[in-house]
């Protein structure tokens, strides 16, 4: 859910004169073209480093600043690069500062709490923003409340209040903002139909986000493609595997695909893929990607190497659990159920992400561990 990309930002990735075939056909969708991956992500380095210096000559500017966001973010969501995370505090931070009641600081500040599952300080400064800007109207307070809104949304998923969130969602549709704001809904509208365990529903909702989004770029593709497997895994694996490697066809760079494709690979008897797949991501900023991969060595026999890489993920989980408990409470849980090795501390990870995310795949999670846990007794 804390995924969700903006097609306005994204098209600025992307030019007609870059454009390289790149063609994969769905089941409801036709041939799509879009960029090459090794182009878009240059582009959006790029941008990045291009807004990176307008906030430093404006770090007081909630719109500079949000700029900078909209790309930032989406490269630690598709390359998780989670030290963009710590850059994205760092300017809300001083944004807050210059601004601390500016309702769309307030804003931008929400957005990266959110995006970190600090949903309690995201909603406390959304309250904020809301007062205030009710008080004193904003510039372009339509469209600013209904980035409120959407983020008011988002957390209310994470949360597990989805007809609360279902409700506001038809009030936006009927308010009716274009294409990209027919993309965000449809995206949103997804995550709630899964939430209430109606797939077919929550797919057709993201197939038609395509329709509003620009395909040129891969990004969007992927991540769509990425978000549609998602709904099947242990339902229709074969359906989630399809939808995997279309996503990695768009971007190969994409780790959680990857990931997730290794994942059924291996489920599905095929270590040696798994394997193949992991190994190029396994010393990233992103653990995970160790941690299955010394458990995958560890399952074929390899425990020269799967040591090697538990060490690895040990060490990432350490410091990334240190700088963002809250954001990474479900991965780390699942690290301790497997290689980590760990049941109690599982359990003790999985009760904190249910605690924030009360969902029923946290509650699953929570469940796995506590019986992990009272197998050792």
């Amino acid at each position: 859910m804390t995924n969700r990309i903006s097609c306005a930002m994204v098209a600025l990735l992307l030019s007609p004169s870059l454009m390289i075939s790149s063609t994969i056909r769905a089941e409801e969708q036709p041939l799509v073209r879009t960029t090459s991956s090794q182009i878009a992500i240059k582009n959006l380095n790029y941008l990045i480093q291009r807004a990176e210096l307008r906030v430093r000559s404006a770090p007081h500017d909630p719109a500079v600043v949000a700029d900078y966001l909209e790309v930032l973010l989406m490269r630690a969501s598709f390359l998780n690069t989670f030290n963009d995370f710590d850059r994205a505090l760092q300017v809300t931070q001083e944004l807050i500062r210059g601004r601390p009641n500016d309702p769309r600081a307030l804003l931008q500040s929400a957005r990266v709490m959110q995006k970190l599952h600090r949903f309690s300080a995201a909603l406390s400064l959304l309250n904020k923003a809301a007062a205030i800007a009710l008080d004193s109207p904003v510039e372009q307070q339509p469209r600013f409340q209904r980035q409120l809104d959407l983020q008011y949304i988002i957390i209310k998923l994470a949360r597990n209040n989805t007809d609360q969130a279902l409700s506001m969602l038809k009030r936006l549709k009927a308010s009716g903002k274009g294409a990209a704001g027919a993309a965000d809904l449809a995206v949103l509208f997804a995550a709630a139909y899964r939430s209430q365990g109606l797939l077919e529903a929550a797919d057709a909702e993201l197939a038609e986000s395509l329709e509003h989004w620009d395909r040129i770029t891969p990004f969007t593709v992927a991540w769509v493609s990425f978000q549609r497997g998602e709904l099947w895994v242990g339902v229709d694996d074969a359906r989630a595997q399809t939808r995997y490697e279309e996503a990695l066809h768009y971007l190969p760079e994409y780790v959680t695909p990857r990931v997730h494709l290794a994942e059924l690979k291996k489920r599905g008897g095929d270590i040696d893929a798994a394997i193949k797949l992991l190994k190029p991501i396994a010393e990233g900023q992103d653990p995970e990607p160790a941690g299955r991969l010394a458990e995958f060595l560890e399952a074929a026999g390899e425990n020269k190497q799967s040591l090697l890489y538990r060490e690895i993920a040990l060490r990432g989980w350490e410091l990334l659990l240190t700088r963002y408990p809250s954001t990474f409470a479900d991965h780390a849980a699942e690290f301790w159920l497997g290689a980590g090795a760990n049941p109690e501390l599982a359990l003790e990870w999985a009760a904190k992400n249910y605690k924030n995310q009360p969902t029923s795949r946290a509650k699953t999670l929570l469940l796995e561990a506590t019986l992990a846990t009272e197998n050792l007794e």
